[in-house]
């Protein structure tokens, strides 16, 4: 393997690749395309490990040539293609002495890990790495000295290297003392594939698979085609959002319960993957609220009250292995049959809070200054109390949670949102799990 010590000479500033590493929303909708049709071997090909790969055809029947036809799918596999292509996993091994932070030059944000004396799991000697860093990897770093706060309070305070100096070198002299206490740490380190700069993704332990974007959309590809052979279900995938190290699609089905005047519930389903950190792959029964067109388009539900012992989501490490990360894929066809259960549950159709009272309850959280959405000021303005146009139908509520759906946030904010607006419409509580 390639020496990864000449990742970042001269290119300090990544600013053309930063997209990948930020959660983009495409509405299919909107996108046109060519055919609707996929080669078995072309989504084969995405898989990146080789341990699924070998694994896959034990579940499903594989014939390279032939075709998978699902709406778009042309279009969603060149998106997800584009950004699990982008770069290639290393698995660095590195002892806590020989790793320190440094501050990029000229840059308000970023950080250095530099590795010394670092080698792949192979056992091959890569020298010193450096690597730039991504997603919550300081965090990640520093956690288990209880110094994340102080780390990212220089960062975004002092950005003083002498500081940081300080930290690198004092934990540099203890190692030295007490050097059966230095552990090596796995960095998940990524290779930009067409400049070949270097960015730390995350730590993990030994035992954290490589399960990345890549294998969850085969899969789920996979299992939607065996779903729509063996029932005829006309299937839609609704919703894209990806990044490097996150996935979340959204699937409906065509079994829908009418709401007279409202719009369609139809059975959905949402598969999700976050690859960094202490992270799971996650598969959430989901009811695509498909809205009459004065009120709004869509609202995504997630049901999370167990109605005869059963569960709604299910969620599952990095560290399962390749037989059992393809296997729970067949889940997807056991949560979308299960949505029936939930229809008769529906507490706006229920009349026990006025519509005006389940948007207060939407705003107490959206509203507060300190929490997960704090920083996303356009669901409070949407949510706010306006004493001139009082929340007064039901129809009015969805409105404004259809247009909460449509506005940008982050990943993991848009998902916290929609479990508050399903626990309001479906519950009546504005508790966020």
């Amino acid at each position: 393997m390639e020496h990864l010590l000449r990742g970042l000479e001269g290119r300090r500033n990544n600013m053309d690749i930063s997209a990948y590493f930020m959660q983009k929303t495409y509405n299919l909708k909107d996108i046109e395309f060519v055919n609707n049709e996929l080669t078995f071997k072309d989504l084969i090909d995405l898989l990146k490990n080789e341990e699924v790969k070998s694994l896959v055809g034990d579940t499903y029947e594989i014939i390279e040539d032939n075709i998978i036809s699902i709406d778009k799918i042309d279009i969603i596999y060149s998106i997800v293609r584009k950004y699990s292509t982008k770069f290639e996993t290393h698995r660095i091994l590195c002892e806590e002495k020989d790793t320190k932070v440094e501050f990029v030059q000229n840059n308000e944000k970023d950080v250095f890990f530099i590795l010394n004396n670092c080698a792949t799991e192979d056992g091959e000697y890569l020298g010193r790495v450096e690597a730039l860093s991504k997603y919550d990897s300081i965090h990640l770093f520093y956690d288990d000295r209880k110094l994340s706060q102080h780390i990212n309070y220089i960062k975004s305070k002092h950005r003083d290297q002498k500081l940081l100096d300080s930290i690198n070198n004092s934990w540099i002299e203890y190692y030295k003392r007490n050097s059966k206490i230095s552990k090596d740490r796995l960095f998940r380190v990524l290779r930009d594939n067409e400049r070949g700069d270097y960015f730390a993704k995350s730590f993990n332990t030994i035992k954290y698979k490589e399960y990345g974007i890549a294998e969850t959309f085969v899969l789920t590809i996979l299992e939607l085609n065996k779903l729509k052979e063996s029932t005829g279900s006309k299937l839609e995938i609704l919703s894209l959002a990806i990044s490097e190290a996150k996935i979340e699609i959204i699937i409906s089905t065509n079994k829908e319960h009418y709401i007279n005047g409202l719009g369609r519930l139809k059975a959905s389903i949402t598969v999700r993957n976050k690859d960094q950190g202490n992270t799971s792959l996650g598969f959430y029964a989901t009811i695509n609220f498909n809205l009459e067109k004065e009120i709004g388009e869509n609202i995504f539900l997630y049901p999370n009250r167990n109605i005869d012992d059963i569960n709604f989501k299910k969620t599952f490490q990095h560290t399962i292995s390749a037989k059992k990360f393809i296997d729970n894929h067949t889940i997807i066809n056991e949560l979308i049959n299960e949505m029936d259960r939930v229809y008769d549950d529906i507490h706006f159709l229920k009349d026990k809070h006025t519509p005006d009272q389940l948007r207060a309850k939407i705003f107490e959280r959206v509203g507060s200054t300190r929490g997960i959405f704090k920083d996303v000021k356009e669901l409070s303005d949407l949510f706010r109390k306006d004493v001139d146009n009082e929340i007064s139908n039901i129809k009015q509520l969805l409105k404004l949670c259809s247009k909460a759906e449509i506005l940008e946030m982050e990943y993991d904010t848009k998902f916290h949102l929609r479990y508050l607006i399903s626990n309001v419409l479906l519950y009546g509580k504005n508790n966020l799990e």
